[in-house]
């Protein structure tokens, strides 16, 4: 019997620390346009700023409008009006097409893009530091567009 509750006690106990998880804060401030409120263009359309955690930015994008002049890249965020802003209060700060540098822009695993918009890639470095690996003898890599699944880290 004190096996029993030992062993319960300690999967409680571990329960808890696994449900605790990391400590640190996901959340990004995402720029939405309600449905019926996009009108074609962010400045005469109604926008509300949620509260979202990062690993639900794609999902997101899978539904966002397109801004003049592309179609959204649902993987980099190009061309979407629907994105981060840098507070809740910041409208100013959601996409548009001036706004629209690689610069402002991430992969699916958290890497800031590089290169000339709308042509954005991951940035190249050696390997085991940021994206695409490398070369054997350390030499950085060509820079390419992300991985539409891996983001721009394919080994993880």
């Amino acid at each position: 019997m004190k096996r029993i509750l030992l062993f319960a006690v300690s999967m409680s106990v571990l329960s808890m620390l696994i449900l605790s998880g990391s400590t640190g804060d996901h959340k990004v401030f995402w720029c939405h346009y309600p449905p019926g409120q996009w009108s074609g263009t962010p400045a005469t359309s109604k926008v509300l700023i949620l509260s979202i955690d990062t690993s639900a930015e794609v999902g997101h994008r899978g539904h966002s409008f397109s801004l003049p002049g592309g179609t959204c890249d649902t993987i980099t965020g190009a061309f979407c009006a629907e994105g981060v802003t840098s507070s809740a209060d910041n409208v100013a700060g959601c996409p548009n097409v001036q706004l629209q540098q690689c610069s402002t822009l991430t992969s699916i695993d958290g890497f800031a893009l590089t290169g000339t918009f709308p042509n954005c890639v991951c940035p190249g470095g050696p390997v085991g530091l940021p994206p695409n690996g490398g070369t054997t003898n350390g030499n950085n890599a060509p820079p390419l567009p992300p991985d539409p699944l891996l983001g721009c880290n394919p080994n993880g």
